[in-house]
């Protein structure tokens, strides 16, 4: 229903599709209204895409009490331990695209999610965000997390593979220590199981004296289908 400022899944559609038409692999660059300078794309010779977003922002931490009722969840199942004593919070981040990045306790809960997405559309307005990330630590196949995507004040009720989001996700678990082997800077997301549509997503952060100084998102693709659309006269 509108406009979003950046697009990740879309990115790599494109791009593998110009490399499947012939586009070299190599450096390319697109413009976004996610960042005032053109991000870099990188094509490779096995037809994986990797795409820079925007460094991260951090912004309003949200009450758990509000988030979990937008899932139908009690709020016990977003308490997610962090460094220490603490809980990792409920946060507004953005590499390109605010997002409410929501930590849920275990993999089965947020499988059985089954949001309001009136209340959810309600909250994105609120704060001015595309849309609410939820995650969780325990995965399917030993990813860095499992996550679900919802935002339909877009009028998208659900998503399979969020690449903008993940980038964030992948920064704030960065940020608040939670990612199990920094030092490898490199991470694979799930996505979509709950669709049907599985998808995986990477990530690499480049970091200096920790902290971060690059993002870079990606995958690959498949064509499902194809179709030639002739435009006539009105």
């Amino acid at each position: 229903t509108q406009e979003v400022d950046l697009c990740g899944h879309a990115t790599i559609a494109w791009a593998y599709f110009l490399s499947r038409r012939g586009l070299e692999s190599g450096m390319y660059h697109q413009r976004t209204k996610a960042c005032s300078r053109p991000l870099e794309i990188q094509i490779t010779d096995e037809g994986t895409i990797s795409m820079e977003q925007a460094l991260p922002q951090f912004y309003d931490v949200l009450e758990r009490r509000i988030v979990a009722e937008c899932l139908r969840l009690p709020e016990e199942a977003l308490m997610v331990p962090g460094k220490g004593n603490t809980k990792l919070p409920i946060q507004i981040v953005s590499t390109g695209m605010r997002d409410i990045v929501v930590p849920v306790r275990n993999l089965q809960t947020l499988l059985e999610v089954a949001p309001d997405l009136d209340a959810i559309a309600r909250l994105t307005r609120q704060y001015h965000t595309d849309g609410l990330h939820a995650f969780t630590l325990q995965t399917k196949y030993g990813s860095t997390a499992h996550s679900r995507n919802f935002a339909p004040a877009c009028d998208i009720p659900e998503e399979a593979a969020t690449g903008s989001s993940t980038g964030a996700l992948a920064c704030y678990l960065f940020q608040y220590g939670a990612l199990g082997y920094p030092e490898s800077r490199r991470f694979a997301f799930e996505q979509g199981y709950s669709m049907g549509r599985p998808s995986e997503i990477l990530v690499r952060l480049v970091t200096e004296d920790n902290r971060i100084t690059g993002v870079y998102v990606g995958g690959t693709a498949q064509f499902l289908e194809e179709k030639v659309l002739k435009v006539g006269a009105r």
